[in-house]
């Protein structure tokens, strides 16, 4: 809260309420599909009110409840660790068939969904 008074003091002081919303933060996971040649999102990870949740394909969620391991210090990190689990996630899905992006940030993410994306094959 911020107070305000005015220059000869003989307001009372205005009080000025800001809430700062907290940016969400996100990582998406895509499957690749060689034969089409295109990625689907298949499961989103979101920090939000400090704390993880999950979209997306049940099994793949419900793998990720169960934990990751760290890299390169073999920590077991769960979604109670908050932050530290989106980290893993974010570096631990680094294969070309499942991809992980970079940890993205916005006060609202984009819609999930399965949406398509074609990437450039090198």
């Amino acid at each position: 809260m911020i107070s305000l008074q005015s220059r000869a003091g003989r307001d009372p002081p205005l009080h000025i309420h800001i809430f700062m919303q907290k940016q969400i933060q996100w990582v998406d996971l895509i499957a690749w599909d060689p034969v089409q040649k295109k990625g689907t999102m298949c499961a989103r990870v979101l920090f939000r009110d400090e704390k993880i949740q999950f979209q997306g394909e049940l099994a793949l969620v419900s793998e990720l409840k169960d934990g990751l391991t760290t890299y390169p210090d073999a920590q077991l990190v769960y979604p109670e660790d908050g932050m530290k689990f989106l980290e893993a996630v974010a570096a631990s899905f680094r294969s070309p068939s499942l991809l992980a992006t970079d940890i993205q940030s916005a006060d609202e993410p984009s819609p999930f969904g399965d949406r398509a994306m074609t990437f450039k094959q090198e």
